[in-house]
């Protein structure tokens, strides 16, 4: 390189005109982080909308527990598996009855209010029965019938598998 290129010229060491010094000069305040992403968060009436949903959740997740009239205390875990819409049987003492698929009974009132487990009196795994008491009234849930029509089903199945299996088999020979 040539010496010319490393030596700076006197004439940009001049002093600046007035006009050249105020070319710079900032019109307005800076602003700090927060104060700019509210400007911007104000002119975004989506955003603003959103804020609103986002505040009204987090202050209905912590004051409605207070007023509610249920708790996470008193809950009653053995009927957690009861679907919303049973079909239910009616009892001489003005209760209904509802029995689950595994052969227990739950004990509802005329308005379909849950009350509880009917207390077992005895079961019988052999017979294939199971005994309970609702009030004065005793109950039998005999599933002998279901277990009887499973064990068919299972026997079909097999067989028709064998069939399967030997209809494959004679067609590869």
């Amino acid at each position: 390189m040539s010496e010319k290129n490393n030596v700076i010229s006197p004439e940009l060491w001049a002093p600046l005109e007035q006009e050249e010094k105020n070319a710079e000069k900032m019109e307005r305040p800076s602003l700090t982080f927060l104060q700019d992403g509210w400007r911007r968060l104000k002119s975004n009436k989506i955003a603003i909308l959103s804020l609103i949903v986002i505040a009204l959740i987090t202050i209905g997740a912590i004051f409605i527990p207070m007023f509610w009239k249920y708790d996470y205390k008193t809950q009653n875990l053995e009927l957690a598996n009861i679907p919303d819409v049973m079909k239910v049987y009616p009892l001489d003492n003005g209760k209904n009855i509802y029995v689950t698929p595994q052969y227990t009974v739950v004990v509802v009132d005329k308005k379909g209010n849950l009350e509880g487990l009917a207390e077992v009196k005895n079961k019988d795994v052999n017979g294939k029965k199971n005994f309970f008491t609702v009030g004065n009234s005793e109950i039998c849930v005999d599933y002998s019938g279901y277990s009887d029509a499973s064990k068919e089903y299972k026997k079909l199945e097999k067989e028709s598998s064998k069939k399967r299996f030997r209809y494959s088999s004679d067609q590869r020979n």
